[in-house]
């Protein structure tokens, strides 16, 4: 979390538990800690699950628009590769 804004990292469900919810359970899970928190935008990077974030209200935004907080991330800088999609719920 950086202040406002937060940076949804690393959701992951084992394969042979996909389709029974827990994805939507875990991002609901990391959606309320942050509103808790008084995050008021949650941002993401991905590669393979833009249609399941969509899903859940997350729009596609540029790289170029990403917070500052967020560019300075190692995930945005370092660890996703410059190909993963940006995505943002407020």
């Amino acid at each position: 979390m950086f202040g406002p804004i937060a940076l949804l990292r690393s959701l992951v469900v084992d394969s042979e538990m996909r389709g029974q919810g827990l994805g939507a359970q875990l991002t609901k899970a990391a959606e309320a800690l942050a509103s808790r928190s008084g995050v008021v935008s949650i941002y993401l990077l991905t590669i393979a699950a833009e249609r399941f974030f969509a899903k859940r209200g997350y729009r596609k935004v540029s790289r170029t628009e990403a917070p500052v907080q967020i560019q300075r991330s190692s995930q945005f800088s370092r660890l996703c590769p410059s190909t993963a999609i940006l995505m943002v719920k407020p």
